[in-house]
């Protein structure tokens, strides 16, 4: 059921914005063997800010910001896509996604919302996350239109950009069988995982730069 993902870092790795399944590939993709995952919680690790800071101007050191990684998804990575697609040439990528209204009221109620912005304006990582945001301008406004623009921009630019035959466009709902397939592995008989869900996101915010 599991494979060996051997020595070669992010084998698979995600495109999809915050609040289309993120946590839940990551855990997908490790029980599959593609771990461990790199994801948005690393972001807590001091000596990741200053690699993401070099990628967003321009000189990125992929070999550290990944080191022991298997796989990534979710933020930053994301905004990436055109040169994490050239750098890893063995690898799949995967682009999870869900209908645009309800990615705004989650993404609105979570990651979006003032308190989650407000703190982290007041954590380590505010400049890296200005540079981040500027990357895909709107995504981070107050003005709904604006959001789901960028968002849907964001999607319409992994598909244009990214080989057909290396992107999965992949939703939760979809399950295993998709994504076990895609990257040639044989399907668990356990649920797929459904992590992070929204509520637990806002009964359980707290910055982990916060002490």
């Amino acid at each position: 059921m599991r494979r060996n993902a051997g020595d070669q870092p992010c084998q698979a790795i995600g495109f999809g914005l915050g609040r289309t399944g993120c946590t839940s590939l990551a855990a997908a993709l490790e029980q599959l063997g593609f771990g461990p995952c790199y994801t948005a919680a690393r972001l807590a690790n001091p000596s990741s800010i200053p690699l993401w800071n070099h990628a967003l101007d321009g000189t990125p050191d992929w070999e550290a910001i990944y080191q022991g990684c298997n796989a990534a998804c979710d933020h930053p990575t994301a905004f990436f896509y055109r040169a994490l697609t050239s750098q890893y040439s063995q690898a799949k990528f995967i682009l999870t996604t869900r209908d645009p209204e309800r990615w705004y009221v989650s993404a609105s109620a979570t990651i979006l919302s003032e308190k989650v912005q407000q703190d982290l304006e007041r954590s380590p990582i505010a400049p890296m996350i200005r540079k981040m945001h500027a990357r895909l301008p709107g995504l981070y406004s107050r003005d709904k239109d604006q959001v789901l623009d960028a968002f849907r921009t964001h999607s319409a630019d992994v598909r244009r950009y990214v080989s057909a035959d290396r992107l999965l466009i992949f939703q939760a709902g979809d399950g295993w069988e998709p994504l076990c397939n895609f990257l040639g592995v044989a399907c668990p008989t356990t649920e797929y995982p459904h992590a992070n869900e929204g509520k637990d996101f806002q009964d359980e915010w707290k910055s982990p730069f916060q002490g």
